[in-house]
Formats: structure tokens, sequence, C-alpha cells
């Protein structure tokens, strides 16, 4: 990057845009809250089981990412980027 003069923050995607072909899943504030905290919330919504989503929270961040669960009907959280509340 020093070599070719560009600065770091032209090179680099944000989270966002490097995860846009995962599905996005919006969470409400108590599913956000169980996730912060390592929970594994009930979603509603149908996806294969083993999906890979990325967890959204009310204000639009990103929180983490996670897999669907269809036997529970939940969320398994696998990386969490936000810290707890």
């Amino acid at each position: 990057i020093a070599k070719s003069g560009e600065n770091l923050h032209q090179a680099l995607l944000p989270m966002k845009a490097a995860l846009s072909a995962i599905p996005a899943l919006h969470l409400d504030q108590e599913a956000s809250r169980l996730v912060r905290h390592g929970g594994k919330p009930r979603v509603a919504g149908s996806w294969p089981d083993g999906q890979v989503l990325q967890m959204i929270d009310t204000n639009g961040d990103l929180i983490g990412i996670g897999s669907f669960d269809e036997e529970q009907s939940g969320l398994r959280p696998r990386i969490v980027f936000a810290p707890g509340e």
C-alpha cells in the first residue's frame, strides 16, 4: 500500500461490504442483548439449517456472524464483534 501511494482507508472495505454476500438478520433489542452476552436467541424466519447470517442490531450495526439452528428455530452466534452492554 505504501509503495502504491494509496491511503490505508481507501484500501480497506467496510465490514458490511466485505460480508455483503451473507444474508442479514435484523435482531430486536432483546435478541441483540442475548447475542452480546453469548445467548442463542430464537428468531422468526426460515433458512436452511446451518445458514450463515449477519447479525444486525436495532441501530443497523453488524454485531456478529451466526448460523441458523433449524431444530431450535434459533440463532447460534459464531463470532460476536460488539462488546456486551
